[in-house]
């Protein structure tokens, strides 16, 4: 019985922290990809904008942001994200 028995293998432990992980970087991206969406949105409705530090860095910090609470928050995050982004109506 003991052989097979798999539980306490140390390799199903690595894949767990490795797919977890995997998981953590995909709602980091899937985070900020809605921040630069939203950014790409709103400078496409306003006046033309002469790029500065100061719109790069607020577009970096904003894509930051989101991406951490996408990480927190995991998909609820993403989902209401989302479904904000629906209901503006653009």
């Amino acid at each position: 019985m003991a052989a097979n028995d798999t539980s306490n293998r140390p390799d199903s432990s690595i894949e767990v922290n490795q797919s977890s992980g995997t998981g953590t970087i995909q709602r980091f991206v899937g985070g900020a990809a809605i921040a630069t969406f939203l950014s790409i949105i709103l400078i496409s409705y306003g006046v033309p904008i002469d790029w500065s530090w100061t719109q790069v860095g607020t577009v970096a910090g904003l894509a930051l942001v989101l991406g951490l609470l996408s990480v927190v928050w995991g998909q609820r995050f993403i989902d209401a994200a989302v479904q904000t982004l629906s209901h503006l109506g653009l």
